[in-house]
């Protein structure tokens, strides 16, 4: 499948918006959008100043704001019964966010290293829905034995308590 997107003002391609099915001359490209909603929706993202608001892949890290560490804040008591129960022995004696990653999906994965001691961290992938939905993020995976050095990259969702 192979997707061009090219820019014309030509009444004959605004007009095929309107009208996704309508016959095509030999060598003209398919246009097909859902509405213009899309379209501009679709503009906005590939626009997008910030690498992390790609929709699918993450963006490179940045540093974790307020509202990253406040998300994280959430999720502590969590994070630490997992890591516990993977046999991790230990507290938390820090709890600071230090980067972020962000995935854009139905809704956005989070991906964020956690300061938990003065050499150790970890990273935790948080899920948080579309606001019109009205769920609370979730902890979708938590990555142990990582250092301040450790590389925060995407992780697959944990299939078992971790």
């Amino acid at each position: 499948v192979r997707l061009e997107l090219s820019w014309s003002t030509t009444p004959e391609l605004i007009s095929s918006f309107a009208r996704p099915n309508m016959a095509r001359r030999p060598g003209q490209a398919l246009v097909v959008l859902a509405s213009v909603p899309m379209l501009l929706t679709l503009l906005s993202l590939l626009s997008s100043p910030s690498p992390c608001m790609a929709v699918g892949g993450t963006g490179a890290a940045q540093a974790a704001g307020p509202e990253v560490q406040e998300l994280v804040d959430g999720l502590r008591e969590e994070a630490l019964k997992r890591a516990q129960a993977a046999g991790w022995n230990g507290t938390f004696d820090r709890w600071e966010a230090k980067l972020v990653k962000t995935q854009v999906v139905a809704g956005t994965n989070y991906f964020v290293k956690v300061a938990v001691s003065d050499t150790d961290a970890l990273h935790l992938r948080i899920y948080k829905p579309l606001p019109h939905t009205r769920l609370p993020p979730t902890l979708n995976g938590v990555k142990l034995g990582q250092d301040h050095q450790s590389p925060l990259e995407y992780f697959e969702p944990s299939n078992r308590e971790l």
